[in-house]
């Protein structure tokens, strides 16, 4: 039994930012005496106090050996020795969090009969649709491996609800395709007759700013250092200066973003943020895709190898469909054992010649996972070419010593 619990979500600015107790503490200033709870649990060195971290994947760095956040301190003992914690995160972190775990736990999402419980629920009213979904689901096994993860089955089980009888073949275009439905049934609430495809092409206007708006936040976000999945009234002003001073409705953004409201009401400061970390990956995705093709090549020059953006890049591709020039050299760099002289017409191989030096190793671990990420990225594209192309220089047998999470399998 614990005397204490305490709640701390890792994306909130105030919890991600702390380097010690008092400032942990002030998470919870309008409902304590700070200085007072703090003397408590260092008097008692934490002993029958429980603290609860969530999202520690929104916030990896915290985790760093170079940190002076305070939860690698309290991880390490060096701050309330005798506390209990908790740490919560998505299975991509799980590796990192052992280091610092005496009991690990590893929830991997649902299991088969979770999957098919969850669809019964949101196919209630509609029981035909129960089996003709799940037949439609294991058609397709790269989206069966997704649907482990909570957020990509209500995403699935969204877009077969709307008339659909099969699914878009990539977890890119399932996305788009929820954004799409997201944005049409907003635009009904509001009496606005409107068409919107799945693949978000030939918006409105207003509905192609709002998402290029909310990449731009996304994208921020994801490229902060820490790393930001909560963001102040201040920001989003910033980003969306039509909204002037005043209370900001969570209609405007169209279900996209979310408002919370400040721990004295909705009247006090608010703070907002995606739905889920995937979804901010997706915008941020959106965002990268409209950026000078230059930008683009800068980023991914600098981030390809990057895993934080493992997720973010295979959206991209996505998107992108791969078919930029400059790109599929970046993509293939790390095996060039030559420079790449340039890329050929679409109808030739991406190669400089067909005898081009590729060095495309026979292992994929954790110093040198890239080879994990070009195959997402090539199936993501559904660019055959170059697919083709690259496919002629692997290895008969490629071995894979690293460890999966839900996403990595799909």
């Amino acid at each position: 039994d614990f005397k204490v619990i305490l709640y701390f979500p890792l994306r909130d600015g105030t919890v991600g930012s702390a380097t010690d107790l008092k400032g942990l503490l002030s998470y919870y200033e309008s409902g304590c005496d700070i200085a007072s709870v703090k003397t408590w649990l260092s008097g008692r060195r934490g002993k029958d106090v429980l603290l609860v971290f969530d999202g520690a994947d929104e916030a990896k760095d915290l985790l760093s050996e170079k940190s002076q956040s305070v939860l690698l301190q309290l991880l390490k003992a060096r701050l309330l020795p005798e506390a209990s914690i908790i740490l919560a995160s998505r299975p991509g972190v799980c590796p990192d969090l052992q280091d610092h775990c005496s009991t690990f736990y590893e929830i991997r999402g649902f299991d088969s009969e979770a999957i098919k419980v969850f669809v019964k629920s949101f196919f209630k009213d509609n029981p035909p649709k129960i089996k003709e979904m799940m037949t439609a689901l294991k058609e397709q096994p790269y989206l069966m491996q997704g649907a482990y993860v909570p957020m990509n089955l209500f995403i699935f089980c969204s877009i077969y609800k709307d008339g659909q009888s099969s699914f878009p073949p990539t977890i890119t275009s399932c996305y788009s395709n929820y954004a799409s439905q997201v944005l049409l049934r907003e635009c009904k609430k509001e009496g606005r007759k409107c068409h919107i495809n799945p693949d978000l092409s030939g918006l409105p206007r207003d509905l192609t700013q709002l998402l290029a708006g909310l990449g731009l936040l996304a994208f921020e976000g994801l490229t902060a250092n820490p790393t930001s999945f909560i963001f102040p009234k201040s920001t989003i002003q910033r980003i969306f200066p039509s909204l002037g001073n005043g209370e900001i409705s969570d209609s405007f953004f169209k279900g996209l973003l979310q408002v919370h409201a400040g721990k004295k009401g909705y009247s006090s400061t608010s703070t907002f943020s995606f739905s889920h970390a995937t979804l901010q990956e997706f915008l941020a995705a959106f965002h990268l895709q409209l950026l000078p093709e230059k930008k683009q090549i800068k980023f991914w020059k600098e981030n390809l190898e990057n895993a934080s953006f493992a997720i973010v890049f295979r959206f991209f591709a996505g998107l992108t469909s791969l078919s930029s020039n400059g790109l599929v050299e970046q993509l293939v760099r790390p095996y060039s054992v030559e420079p790449q002289k340039g890329i050929l017409s679409t109808n030739q191989s991406v190669f400089s010649t067909p005898t081009a030096s590729l060095s495309i190793p026979a292992v994929c671990d954790y110093f040198n996972p890239h080879l994990l990420f070009l195959f997402h990225a090539l199936y993501e594209s559904q660019n055959r070419q170059l697919t083709r192309d690259i496919v002629k220089h692997l290895n008969n047998i490629i071995e894979f010593n690293i460890y999966l999470s839900p996403f990595d399998e799909m």
